[in-house]
């Protein structure tokens, strides 16, 4: 996943408000002054003592929204610069992801987007010795009963989706389109994995398909939340060990034929796991088999994905009313 300067302009046009997960600094807050410094390692470390998420350094904020560009002189607060007052957090975060964007291929111009994961070795300690977590919109100190609870998140694991499978499985010959789901959960951990639940939500018309499981997954149900929402529990069957992938799923919708394309060009399936200790979150497109973990594109198929439904019950609901009153 990279970012862009488009990215940046289109949260200051969706005037995308910071929460418990976003953080906007103007590139002032990037500084060599100790305090500075402190500062960065606070935020940054908060971000991981609760549930990851991403801070914009170089875009200003009026009342927690995004309302311009300030960036940081790049050649002078390089990004092994950051990465190296990153380093000062005692334990030191994993795979924190730095984005150095450049306005106009312009250096002195950046804007770097900092990526947080939720860690599973917390509580890391910021520059001042002090233990931080996210409140709201802000870094706050971290209770001591917080501190001490936090220890035991390295007893959990850490899982996540790995990547997913929507395949076709029966001739053309047939009246409906056989699709078959697996799903893949890794542990990306010590800790062995064994309560985790998966949720796949089919965003589509389930009023033209029908929903079936092979005998060895008779934990699965299912749940009609919505004509276009239907909901796939997936619970645990077996341990996640260290390091390893199982795979979930195994389950197959039918559509009629005559549907399929329209069903296949427009379907999103929003995926949950959840386990002891944490969630993760994506959004599966089979049309393009893509897996999504970007928290702005994923909000931004939502969007699109309900638009496109609210158009189609509306346009019903006028068809009804005509029909309706030509019959009176």
């Amino acid at each position: 996943m990279e970012y862009n300067y488009s990215d940046i302009q289109m949260l200051i046009v969706d005037e995308i408000e910071e929460n418990l997960h976003l953080d906007y600094k103007d590139g002032r807050a990037l500084c060599k002054d100790d305090k500075k410094r402190m500062e960065i390692t606070k935020d940054i470390s908060a971000f991981a003592n609760s549930d990851g998420g991403i801070i914009v350094y170089g875009v200003t904020e009026a009342n927690h929204k995004p309302v311009g560009v300030a960036p940081v002189d790049g050649s002078i607060y390089t990004k092994e610069w950051l990465e190296q007052v990153i380093q000062r957090i005692s334990r030191r975060i994993k795979d924190v992801k730095i984005y150095p964007i450049r306005i106009d291929g312009d250096i002195t111009k950046t804007i770097y987007v900092v990526k947080i994961p939720v860690s599973n070795d917390c509580p890391h300690m910021a520059e001042d010795r002090r233990y931080y977590k996210r409140f709201n919109f802000s870094s706050v100190p971290m209770e001591e009963y917080e501190v001490r609870a936090s220890f035991n998140k390295k007893l959990s694991p850490t899982l996540t989706i790995e990547d997913c499978v929507f395949y076709q499985n029966n001739d053309e010959e047939e009246e409906y389109v056989e699709y078959n789901f697996k799903a893949y959960i890794y542990n990306d951990s010590n800790n062995v994995g064994d309560n985790y639940k998966l949720n796949a939500i089919f965003c589509e018309d389930f009023g033209k398909c029908s929903f079936s499981y092979n005998p060895q997954e008779e934990r699965l149900s299912y749940t009609i939340l919505h004509r276009f929402r239907m909901k796939v529990a997936m619970p645990s069957k077996e341990y996640i060990y260290p390091y390893e992938t199982v795979e979930v799923g195994h389950f197959k919708i039918k559509v009629d034929r005559s549907y399929a394309s329209t069903y296949m060009d427009n379907l999103v399936i929003e995926l949950n796991l959840y386990y002891q200790g944490g969630s993760y979150s994506a959004m599966y497109i089979p049309k393009s088999d893509e897996l999504i973990t970007d928290e702005t594109r994923m909000k931004s198929l939502t969007e699109q994905s309900t638009n496109r439904i609210n158009k189609i019950i509306s346009i019903e609901k006028e068809e009804k009313e005509k029909t309706d009153y030509f019959d009176k």
